[in-house]
């Protein structure tokens, strides 16, 4: 199976519990969108980077990714507020993230969203 194949299936498998996980941990309903697309692009990109055999249970890995995104995207929110001299929920806020994480995952949008663009309306 390549890459492709198996991106679309661990998708199709998976997008229900992961869409039901972050609507479950997310603050605003603005976010689950952008954290929702944010998941899938680290997973396509770290199927590139390290192969289809190295995702062992498709459903855990995809929640775990998507577990991290939560917590970097609140981090982010708590340090854009704070910047901004605002206060900020800290129930809202999750675990420290890494910059690098942050980084790579705006690397990580431009890869998807040009994958994406071969595929049908559903699979987006």
């Amino acid at each position: 199976m390549n890459y492709e194949e198996y991106f679309e299936k661990l998708y199709n498998d998976t997008r229900e519990r992961v869409l039901i996980y972050i609507i479950s941990k997310c603050g605003k309903t603005e976010d689950i969108e952008d954290i929702f697309q944010e998941t899938y692009m680290e997973i396509a990109r770290i199927i590139r980077k390290k192969g289809t055999a190295y995702i062992r249970n498709c459903e855990a890995f995809a929640i775990q990714i998507a577990r991290r995104k939560i917590h970097t995207h609140y981090k982010l929110l708590e340090r854009f507020k704070a910047y901004r001299g605002e206060e900020y929920d800290a129930n809202e806020l999750a675990d420290p993230i890494s910059l690098e994480d942050h980084i790579l995952s705006r690397e990580m949008v431009e890869q998807v969203q040009i994958f994406l663009k071969s595929k049908s309306e559903i699979i987006k």
